[in-house]
């Protein structure tokens, strides 16, 4: 992949990972890792499956590339210890989704690389 590319595409996990994760609090304890410089990124090829689009639920699960994430134990335990009910973040997720709409949610996905249209 290349430099500009690569670039880009770190760009957009970065507008995904404000825009949805933090200010939409989908994950409760992402906010300070977000924030945090030591945060790293790593782009290399893959391939995207399509997913069902009609939900908006189905947002909460999606980035706009696909991810793996590396989380330390210590860090989700420190972290779940400060989030109330945390099993219920999933199904809180798909209801503030839901009840954003899926106009609203994809037009703030779309805002992520509206930039990059040009």
């Amino acid at each position: 992949m290349s430099e500009v590319k690569s670039s880009l595409v770190e760009k957009h996990i970065r507008a995904w990972l404000q825009r949805f994760i933090v200010e939409l609090n989908l994950c409760p304890f992402a906010r300070p890792l977000i924030a945090d410089p030591a945060l790293r990124i790593h782009i290399c090829d893959a391939n995207n499956v399509d997913q069902d689009k009609d939900s908006a639920s189905h947002f909460s699960n999606r980035s706009p590339y696909p991810l793996i994430h590396f989380l330390r134990e210590e860090m989700v335990t420190a972290a779940l210890e400060n989030v109330d009910m945390p099993q219920q973040i999933p199904e809180r997720n798909i209801a503030l989704l839901e009840g954003m709409g899926r106009e609203t949610v994809a037009a703030r996905w779309n805002a992520l690389t509206a930039d990059d249209q040009t």
